[in-house]
């Protein structure tokens, strides 16, 4: 509803003003992201990988591994992505507790094996650097809008990022 307000207010809604209206959003979205991911726990990551261990995708490509570092500059990911891996970091060696407790010994791969899988599918579409983060995000956190939840799939997908098992070599 609001589009139509802001589309004729032009004087109102520059073009300037509607970008600081889009930081502060990604700035609350950031922090609330933070304040929240000191506080997921195994609870909050059984819900997260429960739902992508559950993932049906199929495909067999593989994906080299290399270093962290250049796996942000070769992923052609921004600063602002960076920000949202360092909140992720706080988390995945959580992520790293929780698939090593788990009885199932298949339960990581599975796991990995999923988020391999849709970030080959979306890659297929074309799209690429922060888009593509973001829809693994989406993905991640089962297209949740509470922030605990978002605040675990941000882990998980840290997790994998970090360990290179996911995006691009």
């Amino acid at each position: 509803t609001h589009h139509t307000l802001i589309d004729n207010d032009l004087q109102t809604y520059t073009v300037e003003k509607l970008l600081e209206i889009k930081r502060a959003h990604e700035k609350w979205v950031s922090e609330s992201l933070q304040k929240e991911e000191i506080n997921i726990t195994f609870a909050e990551l059984e819900i997260i990988t429960k739902f992508l261990v559950s993932a049906n995708i199929q495909t067999e490509e593989e994906i080299t591994k290399v270093p962290l570092e250049e796996k942000i500059k070769k992923n052609q990911l921004t600063l602002f992505i960076e920000e949202y891996l360092k909140i992720g970091m706080l988390k995945s060696n959580l992520v790293s507790q929780y698939i090593e407790k788990q009885p199932d010994v298949d339960f990581g791969e599975r796991l990995e094996k999923g988020f391999v899988d849709k970030y080959l599918e979306l890659k297929a579409t074309g799209i690429g650097g922060d888009e593509l983060f973001f829809e693994l995000f989406e993905f991640a956190s089962n297209s949740s809008s509470e922030f605990k939840k978002q605040a675990a799939a941000l882990a998980v997908l840290t997790y994998f990022f970090e360990t290179c098992e996911v995006f691009e070599k």
